[in-house]
């Protein structure tokens, strides 16, 4: 899987927040977006994952040399503090209906098995807190398999133990994957190798 991202700019009103971006993003390695708050890291991501269309520019999707008609859920994980479900659905809920239409990369009785799953399974989500939430958000994408993943400001909200937590999940995503994070906080990426720095705004 490769992303080409060619000349996206974004506006909302008059303001430009993105201008003429262009950069192709290869697999099995670590994109780390940065810039200061407002410069657009989170619309770019949502514009790499097709979420939200640019003003101009295009993305391309791009396997084993043939352009992708269009992505497939299958070929991407998001997480993001603003990513949300219902509020009256538990843990187990979310859990079994977001494994439903994505491949796992590991049995679902071993993610029922980790202790934050296996304590909040029958909590709904409007009961979880900020940090809770989070976590859910991160264990849905980083246990999918999937060519993609898109991670936005990935430890707002984790105590030290889940972002440890974080980290032991990275680890663990398939070779050959585009990882791209938007983030200004070290701890999000700095644990990880092939890192490719990229600032916007």
């Amino acid at each position: 899987m490769r992303i080409y991202a060619k000349d996206i700019t974004k506006k909302f009103g008059k303001q430009k927040i993105i201008n003429s971006f262009s950069y192709v993003f290869q697999p099995n390695t670590n994109y780390i977006i940065r810039g200061a708050n407002g410069s657009g890291k989170t619309t770019l991501l949502k514009i790499i994952s097709l979420w939200m269309e640019p003003n101009l520019g295009e993305i391309i999707w791009e396997e084993n040399g043939v352009r992708l008609k269009k992505k497939s859920e299958h070929q991407l994980s998001f997480a993001a503090p603003y990513i949300d479900f219902s509020e009256t659905s538990s843990v187990k809920e979310i859990i079994h209906v977001h494994f439903q239409s994505k491949k796992i990369i590991t049995p679902l009785q071993e993610i029922f098995e980790i202790p934050f799953v296996k304590n909040n399974k029958d909590k709904w989500f409007k009961d979880l807190s900020s940090g809770m939430k989070q976590k859910l958000r991160l264990i849905l994408a980083l246990f999918s398999k999937v060519q993609v993943y898109l991670l936005d400001e990935p430890t707002s909200n984790l105590d030290s133990d889940s972002i440890e937590e974080y980290k032991n999940w990275i680890h663990k995503l398939p070779n050959n994957r585009i990882l791209i994070i938007a983030t200004n906080s070290d701890a999000d990426f700095d644990f990880l190798e092939k890192n490719v720095p990229l600032k916007i705004g």
